[in-house]
């Protein structure tokens, strides 16, 4: 039966540890004064000095102690969520108002103790309304703080079938490091957010499976780590973080239910399976699982190199963990797309096991902490169906101005669910464009993680640059079934320096798997920031001349969103005059 623990925070999706320019400056000490944040943010400072402002209805027993206030305003009706859990040591208090004094006739909501005597305060929010928050302490405390303030959204009406996410990662486990690499686990509670009950039977493929990876976000760079084999689960304990349970036990998750997993448990290395036996996009694997031989400390468990972790050697780095479960009933219900979820980490040292910060951002993989930490940065779903259900890449994108009229350019590609896999990505540049500091990055197996129980093939995808297009490949399926391949639960890195500057077009992922008759070769990413290919104008995605049919759908797609992308004629704004004139181009062709 699985270790039970109390949970006493509740889990919120929201921002942490990831810093806004104006979140560290924009607290004030009076309501009236109160400094403009945009969401999301974390907002540092302390109330030691200040003055009282306002009240809540929350403290009753005691005089008000200091405060200090931000402001903020949504764009859309939402869900929002403040707290100090983890960013303080003192006895926090938390409202959020719509006008000022802040006080109980104008309070959204407000909470005292929620996570220890740490707090955390959500409320439904309206578009264009300024609303106020307090941060203040129990019966005069004060110190320093820091807030996360994220949107949570809204949420949704249950799927259909079962469906199970990850609703919090809970705590961390760190082993006895061989060699140059250092070997983790992580806690995590799951939860079935859907409409019927999730196999459990561990002595059967009818049970999910517990993927375990890290990331860093360094120098402007999101990049992969390590990853783990995959925690075989057994039985259920229902508790309820996400829902009301039905209380089942044993061999289902009940709808409305939750259960934990410790660190510990997620690290039992007889209960660690390879991946490459997995097929995410169904769900489908094999039981009993392969499991050759292993010794040591750090076999089977998410193996990270020290040199990436150590905080020596990496400044200014943030961490963060992602767990994803995978299970045949939820896959094949259509489910299979929210399973992932993250949260922020700190180290503190090689030999310091590392500390969850803030709270879990629940259904969302952890490159979407790129963007949340970096709004230039672009993101975008690349998805296909395999079998009929959607298989998912990420991609996001960064162009940095590196001067010298060069430009930097950065792709990390995740592979969420495709069996498929990648094999080759590309894009256009322009012939004659100087391109330089081509690199590539991806993550190893370990631990005898292939067919054949030998390690997926490690070698580094290699660049090639002609015919106006970069690309970066790997062996076929078919010269070799343990290539390199962009497999499920990994992400690439791809970046270069060229002389020529951004636009909004497209890139290409080859798959490495052959499909059945029909299936795509290929997955086309549009909306990236690519490098500007002149002489074309029809060839909309930038994907390389001549232009194709997909061309038209982008560009329609981008004139009915009200895209200026779509101003074809340049003449402003968007008319039908655009439409004809990007055909009249399209059916001339490019020379």
């Amino acid at each position: 039966m699985l270790e039970f623990f109390a949970l006493r925070r509740p889990v919120m999706a929201g921002l942490v540890g990831l810093v806004c320019a104006s979140g560290a400056v924009a607290q004030t000490d009076s309501c009236g004064g109160a400094g403009v944040v945009t969401v999301p943010a974390l907002i540092s400072g302390t109330t030691v000095g200040a003055t009282p402002d306002g009240s809540d209805s929350c403290v009753t027993t005691c005089a008000t102690g200091p405060d200090v206030w931000v402001r903020f305003v949504s764009p859309i009706d939402q869900s929002i969520v403040a707290s100090t859990c983890g960013g303080a040591t003192w006895d926090t208090v938390l409202s959020l108002h719509t006008g000022c004094p802040g006080d109980g006739t104008n309070q959204v909501a407000c909470n005292d103790d929620n996570c220890g005597q740490r707090s955390t305060v959500r409320a439904n929010i309206t578009a264009g309304t300024m609303y106020y928050l307090r941060i203040a302490g129990w019966c005069g405390g004060s110190g320093a703080y820091s807030v996360s303030l994220a949107y949570q959204p809204t949420v949704p009406p249950p799927n259909e079938g079962p469906d199970v996410i990850v609703g919090d990662i809970t705590n961390a486990g760190r082993y006895t490091p061989e060699g140059a690499i250092t070997a983790y686990a992580y806690g995590s509670t799951s939860c079935n957010i859907g409409t019927e009950d999730v196999n459990w039977d561990q002595d059967t493929p009818g049970h999910p499976l517990i993927a375990q990876t890290m990331f860093r976000l360094k120098g402007g760079r999101f990049e992969q780590l390590g990853q783990s084999w995959l925690k075989h689960t057994f039985g259920t304990v229902d508790n309820g973080i996400c829902g009301t349970c039905n209380g089942h036990l044993g061999q289902v998750l009940g709808v409305g239910c939750s259960d934990p997993y410790v660190a510990s448990q997620a690290g039992d290395r007889n209960l660690l399976g390879p991946k490459w036996e997995v097929n995410a996009t169904t769900g489908v694997f094999p039981y009993p699982f392969a499991s050759p031989p292993w010794n040591g400390t750090i076999a089977r468990r998410l193996q990270v190199l020290t040199s990436d972790i150590d905080p020596a050697q990496n400044a200014g780095a943030q961490y963060f963990v992602e767990v994803q479960y995978l299970t045949a009933d939820d896959a094949q219900a259509g489910n299979g797309l929210n399973n992932a979820s993250y949260r922020a980490l700190t180290i503190s040292g090689i030999g310091a096991t590392p500390v969850l910060t803030g709270a879990v951002f629940r259904t969302q993989p952890a490159i979407d902490a790129w963007k949340a930490a970096d709004p230039s940065v672009t993101q975008v779903n690349a998805d296909y169906t395999e079998d009929g259900i959607f298989a998912r890449f990420i991609v996001a994108a960064k162009v940095t101005d590196a001067g010298g009229d060069n430009w930097d350019y950065e792709y990390a590609v995740r592979n969420l669910n495709s069996h498929r896999s990648g094999r080759a990505f590309s894009l256009a540049i322009p012939t004659g464009a100087t391109t330089t500091n081509i690199g590539f990055r991806d993550v190893a197996y370990h631990s005898g993680d292939g067919s054949g129980s030998v390690n997926f093939d490690e070698t580094d995808w290699a660049p090639t640059l002609a015919g106006g297009r970069l690309t970066w490949s790997t062996q076929t399926f078919d010269a070799n079934a343990n290539a390199n391949a962009l497999r499920w639960g990994t992400m690439y890195n791809f970046r270069f320096r060229t002389s020529v500057p951004p636009t909004t077009g497209a890139a290409t992922l080859a798959l490495f798997r052959p499909g059945a008759a029909g299936d795509p070769g290929e997955v086309t990413i549009a909306g990236l920031p690519v490098p500007t290919v002149p002489g074309c104008p029809a060839d909309f995605n930038n994907s390389g001349p001549p232009p194709t049919v997909q061309d038209i759908f982008d560009f329609l797609a981008a004139y009915f969103a009200l895209d200026l992308a779509a101003d074809f004629n340049g003449v402003g704004g968007l008319s039908v005059q655009d439409i004809f004139d990007f055909l009249s181009a399209y059916f001339t062709g490019c020379s």
